[in-house]
């Protein structure tokens, strides 16, 4: 479903210093202007449409976690829901940013995992 993220490939700095190599993110050779923009189109799209679907589904799990509540009879029934709605909301939210962080730097998505 993701399959977007930017191409890396090292560059040299400058003109007068030809030793100093950086990392950033160009176009591969022979790719136009053109080809760049549709290429980042795409990618926002993509980033768009997995978040909007993230939202909706968080969202609908909400939602039934409010109308379990309703039905709860002792606040430790409302307790044991709500921490169960915390755990899974801080499950969802983590999975989403390994999964857009993988796509562009998968060491990053590591280090995502890591903090978690």
């Amino acid at each position: 479903m993701l399959g977007y993220g930017l191409v890396s490939t090292p560059i040299r700095s400058g003109a007068s210093d030809m030793t100093h190599d950086s990392e950033a993110s160009v176009a591969i050779p022979g790719q136009t202007p053109l080809d760049i923009w549709s290429a980042w189109l795409v990618n926002a799209a993509g980033i768009r449409g997995d978040w909007t679907r993230f939202l909706i589904e968080r969202w609908a799990k909400d939602v039934r976690a409010l109308s379990r509540m309703a039905t709860c009879a002792l606040p430790i029934d409302f307790a044991m829901i709500e921490a169960d709605v915390a755990r899974e909301m801080f499950s969802d939210y983590m999975n989403l940013a390994r999964r857009l962080f993988g796509e562009l730097d998968p060491e990053l998505a590591d280090s995502a995992l890591a903090v978690a």
